[in-house]
């Protein structure tokens, strides 16, 4: 499973004829990228697969139609959108359909982008470094990504494995930048010291 393949919530993305008759019976859905709907369409006929869909809101950029919104609540799903705090760079809101117990909670956890910092065990002094200075590298935690992986049908197993080799690593090099900074600045306060 690629990063993208995660992001995007790939799962889903082959066709089949009802997913077909699906998609275009909603035009704005026609115009999609159609891996996309077609992983939309997974949601929308199979929630038991893959109980939640994450878009970008940038993408439609009129909305849904009533009548699509309308068919999502009658197949017993729900729409909502939330900031996107996944992103590297400023990026669209989100939007997600799924089952409505899932739909919660990835809007709750997109508020909570450093869920389970404190099991990563950094000092404190590099957890706020990171809060204010490199949030835009470090985004969220590996925890957040574990618990979407989770919510959007991958799995504990998938979803662990991938937060492990994908996000945990760029903790870890940005804990040893900041590690490597911070002697090299204590080693210039030391030198400073002696030659005062």
């Amino acid at each position: 499973m690629t990063e993208e393949e995660y992001r995007a919530a790939a799962m889903g993305s082959e066709g089949t004829p009802a997913k077909e008759q699906l998609i275009n019976k909603f035009p704005e859905l026609k115009n999609q990228h159609q891996g996309q709907m077609q992983q939309l369409a997974t949601t929308l006929l199979n929630p038991e697969q893959k109980p939640l869909y994450a878009g970008s809101v940038a993408k439609i950029p009129d909305g849904f139609s009533k009548e699509f919104m309308e068919f999502i609540r009658s197949v017993g799903l729900e729409y909502a959108e939330a900031q996107n705090t996944q992103a590297i760079y400023d990026a669209p809101d989100l939007y997600f359909v799924g089952t409505p117990e899932n739909v919660k909670k990835a809007v709750q956890l997109q508020n909570t982008p450093y869920i389970g910092i404190e099991k990563l065990q950094y000092p404190p002094e590099f957890i706020e470094w990171v809060k204010k200075v490199h949030w835009r590298h470090l985004p969220v935690t590996p925890e957040f990504h574990r618990i979407f992986g989770i919510l959007l049908g991958y799995g504990e197993e998938k979803s662990e494995a991938f937060a492990e080799k994908t996000i945990k690593p760029r903790w870890d090099e940005a804990y040893q930048q900041w590690s490597a900074y911070h002697a090299a600045d204590r080693e210039m306060d030391d030198f400073e010291t002696e030659v005062l």
